[in-house]
Formats: structure tokens, C-alpha cells, sequence
């Protein structure tokens, strides 16, 4: 199980709405709550308040680019854990909380652990951000227009330069 710290910004978008769900970007304050769009799943952590942050162009970049790819984590997971548990409804996938297993069942809970695993290597290892970067992007994109309209520009770059 990862602790506290690794991910409070593990986002959970579905494929056709992630620019719409990211143009929401209050993030009810930032990720872990759970809009009513999707059962998506938040958590806040607190940073000094306002005091801008800047990003440069490869943090934003690194940053979109682990959206996107945990997002297709996300529906890939969902898709096995369906299949192991016969649900169309599946509990929220949260790395932040140590007992979301437990809202799984046995048969699932590997999978569920999988995701946060996964996802923790993606923004860690691929992407080379700290959870405490990614966590501050994610806090600061709720705050900040400019900061919101840079990585939605990413994600469609990195969205058409994935299209054939």
C-alpha cells in the first residue's frame, strides 16, 4: 500500500471527457474529491497559500503526459476488475487512502494495488516528477487560469501527436 504522501493526484478522467473535466478545474480544491461526473476520486493536501508556482514547459509537459496515461491505466484496470468481480460499479480507485482496498473485494484488491503501483511508476519513474510536484501542479491548476489553459494545450498536443 502506498502512503499518504504518493499520490493525492492519482486523476481519474474517462477518455471523451478529460479536457471537460479538467476545464472544471476547481478540482472541488484539488484532486481526490469526487465530482458527479464520473466516480472520480480526490484528495487535498495543503500548500502555503497564495503563492503562485511556476512550472516550466517540461514539468507541464511530464505532467500531462502522466494524465493521460493513467487515465488509460484507469480504464484498463476497471475493465479487469469488472471482469473479476462481475460489477459494472466499482468503489473509486484512491492511492491516497490506505484502507480503499478494503471497498474492494479480495478477488480485486491486487488489481486495485496494481493501479496505484503503476500509476505511482508512471509520474515517478517515466515522467520523472516528485508526488510532490505532481501534487503541487495539481493544487496549483485548480487556482490558476494560465497554469489550467497550458496543460489542457499540452494534453491536446500530446493527444494529436498520438493520433496516426
Amino acid at each position: 500500500m502506498l502512503p499518504t504522501s504518493y499520490y493525492s493526484a492519482i486523476i481519474q478522467f474517462s477518455q471523451p471527457l478529460l479536457l471537460t473535466t479538467l476545464s472544471f478545474a476547481s478540482f472541488g480544491l484539488a484532486l481526490f474529491l469526487t465530482p458527479s461526473i464520473q466516480p472520480i476520486n480526490f484528495s487535498i493536501h495543503w500548500i502555503a497559500p497564495a503563492q503562485a508556482q511556476t512550472f516550466n514547459d517540461e514539468q507541464i509537459k511530464s505532467y500531462a503526459s502522466a494524465l493521460i496515461e493513467i487515465e488509460s491505466l484507469r480504464q484498463s484496470i476497471l475493465k479487469e476488475m469488472a471482469g473479476k468481480i462481475g460489477e459494472t460499479t466499482i468503489p473509486g480507485l484512491r492511492c491516497d487512502d490506505p484502507k480503499f482496498l478494503d471497498a474492494f473485494p479480495t478477488s480485486a484488491r491486487g488489481v486495485a494495488k496494481k493501479y496505484c503501483d503503476l500509476s505511482k511508476e508512471i509520474v515517478e519513474e517515466k515522467y520523472k516528477l516528485t508526488p510532490e510536484l505532481f501534487n503541487k501542479i495539481t493544487i496549483e491548476l485548480s487556482r490558476d487560469q494560465g497554469l489550467k489553459g497550458r496543460i489542457q494545450d499540452a494534453m491536446r498536443r500530446l493527444s494529436s501527436e498520438r493520433k496516426p
